[in-house]
């Protein structure tokens, strides 16, 4: 039911019984976006400014399904325009989608920023790497490092 949250376990985590996805709260959004329906988890990003769509690993195409697909180009024309993203996750892997393509950017470490632009027509996206906090993780990976 709409606004009461998952079910199924009532034992599960706290952090699970306070966590609802946007087909809970958002009454644009059909009974096709139901998450058992769709295999998609939408939710509010913060960090990076995105509505984030975690798709079921057992379906990674789910989000390229229509309506879905459509509909998210749809949000990314007007995300872009109030310096918003969307963004899908499959098994950890995210991909920005842009109103004329998808950019694949791999993992995203939590100090990585996923940056979009427009260039005439044409809309990019890539991570800008927290540089330091990379530095650091290669020298602990070097052999003799302490």
């Amino acid at each position: 039911m709409r606004g009461s949250g998952c079910g199924i376990h009532p034992d599960r985590p706290r952090s699970c019984r306070e966590f609802f996805c946007s087909w809970l709260v958002d009454p644009n959004l059909g009974p096709e976006w139901k998450p058992e329906v769709s295999r998609l988890v939408l939710s509010a990003d913060a960090t990076h400014k995105a509505i984030l769509v975690s798709v079921d690993p057992a379906r990674p195409l789910a989000w390229k399904r229509m309506p879905y697909y459509g509909v998210l180009k749809q949000f990314s024309e007007v995300f872009f325009r109030i310096d918003q993203k969307v963004l899908v996750s499959v098994g950890g892997h995210i991909t920005v989608v842009l109103p004329d393509r998808d950019v694949p950017v791999g993992a995203v470490l939590p100090n990585d920023e996923i940056v979009v632009w427009r260039d005439g027509l044409t809309y990019g996206a890539s991570v800008r790497r927290d540089t330091t906090r990379a530095a650091m993780a290669s020298e602990e990976l070097r052999p003799g490092s302490p």
